[in-house]
């Protein structure tokens, strides 16, 4: 609309101040040109990987943690044993994505995450200040497990409700927008 008409008289006519206009065109500008450059880093990641890398792979890769013992991601899963279905709970840090804490039983409780972190806590020197990322299950969401984190002094992030591979809140948290 512009071209036809002086920018105040446009934004008069949609009651948009004009300097709040000229602001939402700045940032907008910013907005796009981190869009190019994340793209840019997508593509040579998928060009990295021969074209094999997809979505999950790469929103994997968008983040990246500096450092040991910023960041942990836990999840559980369930192993059938010949005989009858086995629970594993997995600790893992995010800077070399390795696991650090894992407990196996043959109950999905919170018990079993907690052994999980208790064993990564033991065995990377008690840190403080770690970021502990799951999903929401009821595992996670205990009492007992949330007292543990807060003993630990470790700070909890989830998934949003029914979005398990929702890495959204750790990729804000380490990479700046």
């Amino acid at each position: 609309m512009r071209e036809h008409d002086t920018t105040e008289l446009v934004c008069s006519a949609l009651g948009v101040g004009v300097s709040s206009y000229y602001e939402r065109r700045k940032r907008r500008v910013l907005i796009e040109a981190k869009r190019r450059i994340l793209r840019a880093k997508v593509k040579r990641l998928f060009d990295k990987s021969r074209g094999s890398a997809g979505t999950r792979t790469l929103v994997d890769r968008k983040f990246d943690v500096d450092a040991p013992n910023k960041a942990w991601c836990g999840d559980i899963t369930f192993i059938w044993t010949g005989s009858s279905w086995s629970y594993a709970a997995v600790v893992i840090d995010l800077f070399k994505r390795r696991v650090i804490g894992y407990s196996m039983s043959s109950r999905p409780d919170a018990a079993l995450a907690i052994r999980a972190l208790d064993m990564a806590y033991e065995m990377r020197g008690r840190p403080k200040g770690v970021m502990f990322h799951s999903d929401q299950g009821c595992q996670y969401t205990a009492r007992k497990f949330r007292q543990r984190l807060w003993r630990y002094q470790i700070k909890q992030s989830m998934s949003r409700r029914g979005n398990c591979w929702d890495i959204e809140i750790i990729i804000y948290t380490y990479w700046e927008y």
